[in-house]
């Protein structure tokens, strides 16, 4: 799409009423009536008369092709197409023309202008995803019509208990702070009540009970005994069957933290991204692990964590930043510390505890990798950019939460082998946490 040079004489463009089709137009950008549109003085057809187009030079991609394809099925004049530099057109402001403005005031600066300039009222959204359709007045009269996705605006988390005593922008340094105070205080209280913990693997047992431990066992044992076959532990990569509903039952619980923190309404389509993101996002995370583990021939489990649970509840209601997990992956310390102890070559013993810090590390790198992997779809716009914020922010705090230095996180392990190592992954990950947290989540 070629945007005109602001020089061309006024003379040399036809004169033409334009029509837009407001209803079109949301076919046109993929979108239903059950879609979030955000409606702000806009009636179904909007006239305009010799309109200019202010295309945004941050305009993402459902943004472009959503007006490609309008302005396909009706022809707009290429010459009257402008970039959001451009302030006057054939030597007159272009408060004197009609204009459509493609993109919110992140992707376009004209529509930042006119926000400043008091003349276009809407300037941060309650909402992930959806349209913006504003239709305002210029000083001089003439119709103004903004069209933008809601990616292009400042997201605001609205509704936070907080909000009269914290300022929002402080909102995710102050679940920051309460995440790891409460995870210290885990830590104190998990060595004075050593035996809770146990409670919550006693009822799951129940729970699991005939059906995965007794009768899997009792079958297994027969195989073995006709066809000498060694009975495993696990199912995948020694994965046991509890483990599995532990993964899917803190994938639920992650994805409901992030409704929660989003204070998005409970639709079905919501609650279906939120939990296949979040259980993606958990299970490759701890798959790295187990992998990992499973080369080195290490015991490990995967285990429900209930003040990582606390943790992230509160944070995510509190301050609409989730901050922690709900599950937690863990070496059989014991036994690998017997293995340290027993190895009497120095480099056995630097060697092992370097498997031990490896296999901590393989679940942020995952999840680092998956935080990327994910950034490119918040240049598409619409549910692509949903589900890319998502899968973005859901790992970086895994791994951010994750790298944390006391147990069980997996930082606490990479600190005892190597602190520089460890600083040099936390620190640059946690402040680009707070960066994104502040001026993106």
């Amino acid at each position: 799409m070629s945007l005109a040079p602001a020089t061309v004489c006024a003379q040399e463009i036809p004169a033409v009423t334009y029509q837009v089709d407001v209803q079109q137009v949301l076919v046109n950008y993929g979108l239903t009536e059950n879609d979030k549109i955000i409606d702000v003085n806009c009636p179904p057809t909007v006239t305009l008369y010799n309109p200019l187009v202010i295309m945004g030079s941050g305009a993402d991609v459902l943004e472009k092709q959503g007006f490609a394809l309008y302005t396909s099925n009706n022809p707009f004049d290429q010459r009257t197409m402008l970039t959001d530099d451009a302030r006057s057109f054939a030597g007159q402001s272009l408060d004197n023309y009609d204009l459509i403005v493609v993109g919110g005031p992140d992707h376009n600066k004209y529509t930042k202008e006119l926000i400043d300039r008091g003349i276009v009222t809407y300037k941060q959204t309650d909402e992930k995803s959806g349209l913006v359709l504003e239709v305002a007045q210029s000083p001089a009269g003439h119709t103004i019509f903004v069209v933008g996705d809601t990616a292009g605006y400042p997201y605001h988390k609205k509704d936070l208990p907080l909000n009269g005593i914290i300022p929002e922008k402080y909102a995710p340094a102050a679940a920051v702070a309460t995440g790891t105070i409460f995870g210290l205080l885990g830590i104190i209280l998990g060595k004075l009540f050593t035996g809770f913990g146990s409670i919550w693997d006693k009822i799951l047992n129940f729970v699991m009970g005939y059906f995965t431990t007794h009768a899997g066992e009792v079958a297994a044992d027969k195989e073995a005994r006709a066809r000498e076959i060694k009975v495993k532990k696990g199912i995948i990569l020694g994965i046991t069957g509890k483990e599995m509903l532990i993964g899917l039952f803190c994938a639920m619980l992650f994805a409901i933290a992030f409704l929660i923190a989003d204070r998005l309404e409970l639709l079905p389509s919501n609650i279906l991204i939120y939990l296949l993101v979040g259980g993606v996002v958990s299970v490759l995370h701890d798959f790295g692990h187990r992998l990992v583990a499973f080369i080195f021939k290490v015991p490990s489990e995967f285990k429900f964590w209930g003040i990582g649970t606390l943790i992230m509840l509160v944070t995510s209601w509190l301050f609409g930043t989730v901050f922690a997990q709900p599950g937690r992956f863990l070496i059989d310390t014991d036994e690998a510390e017997e293995i340290v102890e027993k190895d009497t070559d120095v480099k056995k013993r630097q060697s092992t505890a370097r498997n031990l810090a490896l296999i901590t590390l393989a679940g942020p790198v995952i999840s680092f990798v998956l935080c990327i992997a994910f950034l490119p779809l918040l240049f598409f716009g619409g549910i692509a950019a949903e589900i890319g914020l998502l899968g973005f922010s859901m790992n970086l705090v895994t791994v951010v939460y994750n790298l944390m230095p006391f147990k069980p996180m997996d930082g606490n392990t990479i600190w005892h082998w190597s602190k520089l190592l460890w600083a040099l992954l936390f620190v640059p990950v946690f402040l680009f946490f707070v960066v994104m947290t502040v001026f993106v989540f």
